[in-house]
């Protein structure tokens, strides 16, 4: 069913090149905690021990390697000197542009990859609220947070799109999805997902983002992303969202990530055959 759907959306030579790269290895993208380490002394280490890299054509301070299998050896993972994260999952976090001494809510914080990365950039310096449903999920980040040397994270078991808590500066909304843009790495999703997954997926994706449009301070910044490639999680439930909320606006996403990404209407989209990342989708609102 994945298939026909990119056929009749992308046409026959789009998708074949979208299912070849699904097919690949990806390579694994790190990034370097400027908390514990300048970025230049990171790359001098790897060069010391023969690890080879490249920087990213997205981000300055993520590199891509083949493997970690020459890095475990170094034993630098444990000193919290860099996170592996696409930098696809990075773009969310960098249209939120947290600042330090902001208060921010992650609605759908676990495993942490950018509860951990917000932090990272807002220097340990103000309060990030991470929440997930479930307990053990949240344990994750809170071992990655003393992994990496994080001190300023708060984390609440519950469920996001019914929780009262006092607003924030800045919320991201990473939304539970069908993970389709993610298959190169998890290929399973190909035999768990069904079609009628999307639709259920995108009602929950609004009841998110009606709950954050309520926590949110005037003047404040709401991300919405996903790691999927598919309209009806993306654009139309944004669509819907504004339609509700004339309150909110689309900040452009060029003024913050490499233009390369971002689309005609000033949202982020990403494509495996068109970037060499995962799919995905972000878009910054700001509540007037």
């Amino acid at each position: 069913w994945m298939v026909k759907r990119w056929l009749d959306r992308f046409g026959r030579e789009e998708t074949e090149k979208l299912l070849s790269v699904n097919n690949e290895i990806p390579d694994l993208t790190l990034r370097i905690n400027k908390l514990k380490i300048m970025p230049s002394e990171f790359l001098t280490l790897l060069e010391k021990n023969n690890i080879n890299f490249q920087g990213s054509a997205y981000i300055d301070y993520f590199i891509r390697v083949k493997s970690l299998s020459g890095i475990s050896q170094l034993n630098i993972f444990q000193s919290g000197f860099f996170t592996v994260q696409d930098e696809s999952a990075a773009f969310p976090v960098l249209l939120l542009d947290p600042k330090s001494g902001d208060r921010i809510i992650d609605m759908c914080a676990a495993p942490g990859g950018k509860t951990t990365f917000i932090a990272e950039l807002m220097k340990n310096d103000g309060t990030i609220i991470a929440i997930d449903k479930y307990e053990s999920k949240l344990n994750l980040i809170k071992a990655s947070c003393q992994r990496l040397g994080i001190t300023n994270v708060e984390t609440i078991a519950a469920d996001s799109s019914e929780l009262t808590i006092e607003p924030a500066d800045r919320i991201l909304v990473d939304a539970p999805c069908s993970g389709l843009g993610a298959l190169r790495k998890k290929p399973d999703i190909k035999w768990k997902r069904e079609p009628e997954d999307i639709q259920k997926l995108a009602v929950r994706q609004l009841s998110l983002l009606e709950n954050a449009s309520r926590l949110l301070k005037q003047g404040g910044v709401l991300v919405y992303s996903t790691c999927t490639t598919e309209r009806e999680e993306n654009n139309e439930v944004v669509e819907k969202f504004l339609q509700k909320h004339p309150e909110f606006v689309v900040e452009n996403a060029s003024n913050y990530v490499n233009k390369s990404v971002v689309t005609s209407d000033g949202f982020v989209e990403t494509y495996p055959h068109h970037h060499h990342l995962d799919g995905s989708f972000a878009v910054r609102l700001v509540k007037k």
